[in-house]
């Protein structure tokens, strides 16, 4: 980790002077997800270990010799630890914590209080050639040998691993099952190829299992043409798949232990080789990438998978009954006029002030937030649903100023380029209409990526400080611009005339990375023990995937909150009508609020 001061954006909030700062970069192989989890320690105390966080770093390549990979980095000592195992994975994407078995029934997803097995989640494979057989992973004692065991990566889906004996073999299986008896144990065909984006916990049979949601895709084969342009047959559509993988049942519990066991009476250890891959059921059609999951009408039985449609170019709303045969009851579609959607994000848009209207019996309920949602927990309400529709335009055809590739603010503006809509769903239970309202467009393409460009990427939810809501109101937004090459945060329009518009926003600043952006991460960890009020401020991360970097920006301040030591940094006050940018290396913000550099002889991004 290369310290990296260089310059500061500065502006002031409800009476605190704030700034955002570049403070470090960091050389990773191309970078692509960045996830901030949990850290597992060994022989400590749950609690303990959950107030740390490492970063976690997938890396992938369109190049057929290339490996991916996995890489952990401690944001405290800035320690990284590459995977052994992650040559085993296609492409990963979306990773996530292993919750352990709790000793009795469970809460409908995982919590903060949930201890943590020694593991991770994957979510791997992308629509190219080599890279489209994908799977559900959980790769346990990621970084290494430890007292409980070596890395091992343990495939969940029901797949094979590449090779023609074993989908011969996996055939044959499947051809004798069905002579037998009629039953075939696999839920899809022999030469089925499937990527995934996304996997969440969730008890689904209400047996306190935590089983596995996820959404799969399946693209037709892609062609190349003489000079090496992708090409495919428009006449075959993409296809996805909302999937359950049941999480295995142990046998018994030990009347004296409490630990469950196998019928052997050996322990029960659900990733363990007798009980993969786990049992595989399609609850519907259509969901392809990400998803988030919600209780729409908590006074029912039912809840709501809400599916970023990204190749069906439309938002959908699939609920689904839980019990032993959890079943899709019924579906719609929120917006079938939204473009190639991609991120989704469960958010509460309201003011801080507002009167306690979300805390009644039927408010919408979170379930599993979606890809950026680290503010909002299983249980909490929310007023919005954020999606980013991911679009194609390209810079060079766009028409009017040179800064015409600048998002555009406002429902009032018309769309251009990939948008953030925000979804607020129906006031009542049992009512069908949703409202979209434009945050931000005129996200446009500048990488010159030959497989699916786009922008922007995903949505995430953030507040300055820990003390969160209770603190800011409503949350500042950040936004991976992926071929964008740039990343965008966004803050509360609270001016009085955007009173009632929670989908008001200002661009506070845009990251040019001069590089693919495909995701964020955003935490409070004290970065390299930089701070003076240690695991208060938000830490942003931002990968440059061409460019092997991930730059590391803090926010910082004086505020009524901060104790006497916290007032000695150095916050410049926002100057009225001031407007410029600051470069800093390659790397520049653009703001309308005073930007002053002040560089100090530290190393710059190259």
């Amino acid at each position: 980790v290369a310290s990296s001061v260089a310059s500061s954006l500065s502006w002031a909030k409800e009476g605190a002077a704030m700034c955002l700062e570049l403070v470090a970069e960091i050389t990773a192989r191309r970078p692509a997800y960045l996830h901030l989890l949990p850290k597992h320690e060994d022989g400590k105390e749950e609690e303990e270990s959950l107030r740390r966080n490492l970063l976690w770093i997938t890396d992938f390549s369109l190049m057929g010799g290339r490996t991916s990979g996995i890489t952990s980095l401690d944001p405290l000592d800035g320690r990284m630890v590459k995977l052994d195992n992650a040559p085993e994975l296609t492409w990963p994407n979306e990773v996530c914590s292993v919750p352990r078995a709790s000793s009795s029934v469970s809460s409908l997803a995982p919590g903060l209080d949930v201890a943590l097995e020694d593991a991770l989640l994957v979510a791997d494979g992308f629509l190219v050639p080599g890279r489209d057989d994908g799977g559900i992973y959980v790769v346990r004692h990621p970084g290494g040998a430890g007292p409980l065991g070596r890395e091992r990566a343990v495939r969940l889906s029901p797949g094979w691993d590449g090779g023609k004996g074993s989908r011969r073999m996996r055939s044959t299986v499947q051809s004798l099952a069905r002579r037998l008896g009629g039953i075939d144990p696999v839920a899809e065909e022999d030469d089925a190829r499937w990527f995934y984006h996304k996997a969440v916990w969730i008890d689904l049979t209400g047996d306190g299992r935590w089983s596995i949601l996820t959404a799969r895709a399946r693209r037709p084969d892609i062609s190349f043409s003489d000079d090496g342009i992708p090409q495919e047959d428009p006449a075959v559509l993409p296809s996805g798949q909302l999937v359950w993988l049941e999480r295995p049942r142990p046998h018994h519990r030990d009347k004296l232990t409490g630990e469950l066991r196998d019928e052997d009476g050996t322990l029960f250890d659900p990733f363990g080789p007798r009980h993969v891959p786990w049992k595989e059921r399609i609850l519907d059609e259509g969901p392809d990438v990400m998803f988030a999951v919600a209780d729409l009408d908590p006074t029912d039985d039912t809840i709501d998978i809400i599916a970023a449609q990204f190749f069906g170019k439309k938002v959908t709303c699939h609920s689904l009954r839980r019990g032993p045969r959890p079943e899709v009851i019924s579906r719609h579609v929120i917006d079938d006029d939204c473009g190639a959607s991609y991120g989704i994000l469960l958010v509460n848009l309201s003011e801080k002030d507002d009167k306690d209207k979300t805390h009644v019996p039927s408010a919408p309920l979170v379930v599993a937030p979606g890809t950026g949602g680290d503010i909002l927990r299983p249980g909490d309400t929310f007023t919005h649903v954020l999606v980013t529709s991911h679009e194609r335009t390209q810079v060079d055809a766009a028409v009017g100023p040179a800064d015409s590739d600048t998002p555009r603010l406002g429902d009032h503006q018309p769309l251009l380029g990939g948008s953030l809509f925000a979804y607020a769903p129906p006031r009542a239970p049992g009512e069908a209409a949703w409202t979209r309202k434009t945050v931000a467009t005129g996200f446009q393409v500048r990488s010159q990526l030959l497989i699916n460009p786009g922008a922007p990427g995903f949505c995430y939810a953030f507040y300055p400080t820990v003390e969160g809501r209770k603190r800011w109101g409503r949350p500042h937004l950040a936004i991976s611009g992926d071929c964008a090459e740039r990343a965008y945060v966004l803050r509360p329009d609270d001016a009085p005339e955007r009173r009632g518009m929670p989908h008001a926003y200002d661009l506070l600043c845009e990251i040019d990375c001069e590089a693919t952006v495909g995701s964020l991460a955003i935490g409070y960890d004290d970065f390299c023990q930089t701070d003076v009020k240690p695991h208060r401020w938000a830490k942003i991360y931002v990968p440059a995937y061409e460019r092997d970097k991930i730059f590391v920006f803090a926010m910082s301040g004086v505020d009524e909150d901060l104790e006497d030591e916290a007032k000695e940094q150095e916050v410049e006050r926002e100057k009225d009508g001031a407007h410029g940018s600051y470069s800093v290396g390659k790397l520049w913000v653009n703001s309308g609020f005073h930007a002053e550099n002040k560089d100090d002889g530290g190393e710059t991004p190259h």
